[in-house]
């Protein structure tokens, strides 16, 4: 069983722990929360587990293996993505839909993403890369080319990682995840060849880049490298708060939390190690699941 703790951070300094309940997600490795901010999925082996994003409690368990969940607006519909393509009521959690994606890899982090208008892309074959969406009932699947743009198709593949969105432009790691790049009008355009991407986010005036022992800015339309990197210890788990505009970051001195602005002032927050952060800007709430399966919550301020 996994143990989950609820804590508040008091001016992000240690977290004091409120209360603890206990889960039945087997083999925990995400942390996704609800874009209205009333729910946090933990995806595991086999399972999406919904909990109360407050008090931590168990909402609904679902028996379905996700590589990608993602709530409406309003928390009033869950998409799933894994080797297929599910929709559930938040009402009274009922499957809506649900069809196979063709080819679609075994669920696990990276394989699919959502995009903002609520299709998914998806990895199929480890190589080759799907779009897929719910209409009228039916699914909508389409094949994307990647041409390689200045790299060898060798080098494009295998083990392509999907990371996110930046308006029309996708975010993807390929050639042994440790080379990230952008999927533009069906070419892949590197980034740089660094160490393998721990997280990416697109904020408004650049794109964060988490690496295992360094962080890297982008500009958000051309890409090109803003800055230096930023050295950080090695990096186990990452997540950016867009509103205080901070990076989230564990490695196995702890968790510690520095102004995107200013990455030379980082604070300690925790001192345990996380396999995976969230953040819900809009509440002030960041989560952090330890690879022991235990999740805590803090309130930021």
């Amino acid at each position: 069983m996994t143990i989950v703790t609820l804590a508040i951070l008091i001016e992000l300094q240690d977290a004091e722990p409120l209360q603890t309940a206990k889960t039945g997600a087997a083999h925990p490795w995400s942390l996704v929360a609800s874009k209205g901010g009333k729910y946090i999925a933990i995806l595991g082996s086999g399972s999406v587990e919904i909990r109360d994003s407050e008090n931590l409690e168990i909402v609904k368990a679902l028996p379905v293996a996700a590589s990608a969940v993602q709530f409406n607006q309003r928390d009033r519909e869950l998409a799933l993505a894994g080797q297929s393509l599910e929709l559930y009521s938040t009402r009274d959690w009922t499957r809506t839909f649900q069809a196979p994606l063709p080819e679609a890899d075994k669920a696990g982090p990276g394989q699919a993403v959502f995009a903002w208008d609520g299709s998914a892309y998806y990895v199929a074959g480890s190589t080759h890369l799907c779009r897929a969406w719910e209409d009228g009932g039916q699914l909508v699947q389409r094949s994307l080319p990647i041409s390689p743009s200045r790299l060898s198709k060798k080098e494009i593949g295998p083990r392509l990682r999907l990371w996110g969105f930046s308006e029309d432009t996708l975010l993807l790691s390929a050639h042994k995840e440790s080379l990230l790049g952008v999927y533009l009008k069906e070419r892949f355009y590197p980034l740089t060849y660094a160490e393998s991407p721990i997280a990416v986010e697109v904020l408004e005036d650049r794109v964060v880049a988490v690496f295992g022992t360094s962080i890297v800015y982008y500009e958000p339309r051309s890409f090109k490298s803003m800055s230096r990197p930023i050295q950080i210890p090695s990096c186990s788990a990452a997540t950016v708060d867009p509103v205080t505009r901070s990076v989230f970051f564990s490695s196995k001195e702890g968790l510690r939390a520095f102004p995107i602005d200013n990455p030379n002032q980082s604070k300690p927050i925790h001192a345990a190690s996380f396999t995976s952060l969230a953040v819900h800007s809009a509440s002030r709430r960041l989560y952090g699941l330890e690879s022991s399966g235990a999740l805590r919550s803090w309130k930021l301020r």
